[in-house]
């Protein structure tokens, strides 16, 4: 895999995939605290990031070991997988809204070909057709990591053959948009109610907990030597992935609450397993559970 820590914390593996079935729900022993439970998987290929939503899960796919040729699909609950990306095209990190004001039920997730820019992709997830998000959104640059919630998309934008250095939040009900960070990389978690959650490295990589309505920005304190791909509930609490410097070492699921001094270990994973948490949903974190030996991974829901 991509060296995932290095003096640049952008190398670390951001794996991207395909799904064939989803599972029925089976719960497996937890090392420490809360319940996970595997929800999406397949035998050859590799799912490691997701989103989901009542009656729907979305995934990335790929060939395990290749963090390329990545596609998005969207599982209606007791239906089949489908691609949603055209074929020769690439895709990666979906997440789902429902009852958007604007847009409806859809999933949005970023789209590119060879090595061109990512663009902000929404697909309507009724009608089986995409909506071209709002002027200005898709640039020359790379717009990644979108999301939805309310009145507000969330992306993530850089040079089109880098990392992004900026987290962009767009107004919908004013048509009006805003930069709340800036670094040398920027880690877009999804949107969620009133809350946004992001990572900026420049010499040092920091998780800051920001509020929409007033523009408060704090600080998530992050306590292992690497501490990654945090994501937020709608009450303001994160989660996020940490652990040594080798991937699969000493990791864990982390949260912190609103306030509170340190953040906490929620679940404990075996040697040689990674995760990448991707959203939270209805107080669930959905993440993919990677074998780092096998670069293979799988969509997992944990409940605290």
């Amino acid at each position: 895999m991509l060296d995932r820590v290095g003096t640049k914390p952008w190398r670390r593996l951001i794996p991207a995939g395909i799904g064939l079935a989803l599972l029925a729900s089976s719960a497996v022993p937890a090392l420490a605290g809360g319940t996970v439970t595997k929800v999406f998987g397949s035998p050859r290929r590799s799912e490691d990031w997701s989103s989901a939503a009542t009656g729907y899960l979305a995934v990335n796919q790929r060939r395990p070991g290749n963090v390329q040729n990545s596609n998005v699909l969207v599982v209606p609950e007791g239906g089949v997988a489908t691609k949603v990306n055209p074929d020769g095209s690439n895709a990666d990190y979906p997440t789902i809204e429902l009852g958007n004001q604007y847009f409806g039920d859809v999933m949005l997730y970023a789209e590119w070909h060879g090595d061109g820019q990512r663009d902000v992709r929404i697909y309507d997830l009724v009608s089986g057709t995409f909506t071209d998000p709002p002027a200005g959104v898709n640039t020359s640059a790379s717009e990644s990591r979108p999301s939805l919630s309310g009145d507000h998309l969330l992306f993530g934008r850089g040079r089109a053959d880098k990392p992004s250095t900026r987290a962009i939040l767009y107004d919908l009900s004013s048509g009006t948009s805003r930069v709340i960070a800036q670094a040398d990389y920027v880690w877009v978690g999804p949107v969620n109610g009133d809350w946004v959650v992001y990572q900026a490295c420049t010499r040092v990589c920091l998780i800051y907990r920001y509020q929409i309505s007033t523009g408060a920005r704090g600080r998530v304190p992050t306590p292992r030597a690497l501490n990654y791909f945090p994501v937020i509930d709608d009450d303001g609490t994160v989660y996020f992935g940490a652990s040594g410097r080798d991937c699969g070492s000493n990791v864990r699921m982390m949260r912190h609450l609103p306030g509170a001094d340190t953040s906490s270990v929620v679940k404990k994973f075996p040697d040689g397993v990674d995760i990448f948490p991707g959203d939270v949903v209805d107080h669930a974190v959905y993440f993919g559970r990677y074998n780092c030996r096998q670069e293979q991974g799988d969509v997992y829901r944990l409940t605290v």
